[in-house]
């Protein structure tokens, strides 16, 4: 009888241990865990501002002549998807292309002038790198954009504003170019106004400077159009879009740009035999 009691006794104790210092680390996991889904939740919740951005790029050669090299369209959607459409204007044929990118991490380069378009899922690095400023307007322009960067480099807050837009203003300087950027955080870090200046390595001066600017800032949801992925085209690799967008002007993709584009064509491959065999 005697045992048993002290058998019993023992038990209580060591549930009574249990209770004591296991419950709490239990709290503590369960607040933890609740607190990140409070966090997630709230991320979830930031909603991107649709836009849609006009800009001219100008630039400047070596005998001091200006001519418009480029114009921009920048578009966002409320869901996060983003396009940046170029229309070259400096070379024998005008050329104009597209880039489209869907939350679901599809990447759409549409090339109008060859009547060309290649898609492929981007990987997870790449959407990463992709999104880590988007969508919250608050944060991340100064730190996405100069993170991991190996040129001098500084930020600042810029009081100059495009449109009633204010702006963080951020310059990288390396050997051979100063990139000056004003971004704005309130449209997911959006490039207003870029300056990109050029020397040579044994100059101290900056020459032949290439300068974006806003044209106009649009609020509200963008131009359906601009998302389209025409079905009409060839979808092709990403290698033969850029070998054909080139060959318009008479030029030819270099080995060097060839090997760059191999991890990207091999992926591109994979997945459209992924999708015949489902």
């Amino acid at each position: 009888m005697t045992v048993m009691k002290t058998l019993k006794s023992n038990i209580f104790f060591l549930m009574l241990l249990i209770l004591v210092f296991c419950l709490p680390m239990l709290g503590f996991k369960y607040y933890r865990h609740s607190q990140g889904n409070a966090v997630n939740a709230k991320l979830s919740r930031i909603k991107p501002v649709p836009f849609t951005v006009y800009a001219t790029e100008k630039i400047t050669d070596s005998q001091g002549n200006t001519s418009v090299s480029q114009k921009y369209v920048f578009a966002q959607r409320s869901d996060g998807a983003f396009m940046e459409q170029r229309q070259e204007m400096f070379r024998a044929v005008r050329t104009q292309s597209r880039e489209v990118y869907f939350t679901d991490g599809l990447k759409a380069q549409i090339e109008d002038h060859v009547r060309a378009i290649s898609t492929c899922y981007l990987g997870d690095t790449e959407k990463h790198m992709l999104w880590s400023g988007r969508p919250d307007p608050s944060v991340g322009c100064v730190k996405s954009y100069l993170e991991g960067a190996t040129q001098n480099q500084n930020a600042i807050l810029d009081d100059r504003s495009f449109w009633g837009i204010s702006t963080t203003k951020i310059v990288q300087e390396g050997p051979s170019r100063r990139l000056t950027v004003w971004r704005a955080p309130s449209l997911s870090c959006q490039v207003l106004m870029r300056i990109a200046e050029f020397r040579d390595n044994d100059k101290v001066e900056y020459s032949n400077p290439s300068v974006l600017i806003v044209d106009r800032v649009d609020n509200g949801e963008p131009d359906t159009s601009l998302f389209d992925l025409p079905q009409t085209y060839d979808n092709v690799a990403p290698s033969e879009l850029v070998a054909r967008s080139l060959a318009v002007n008479g030029q030819s993709m270099s080995q060097l740009q060839r090997d760059m584009y191999s991890k990207v064509d091999a992926r591109y491959y994979k997945q459209k035999a992924n999708k015949k065999s489902n």
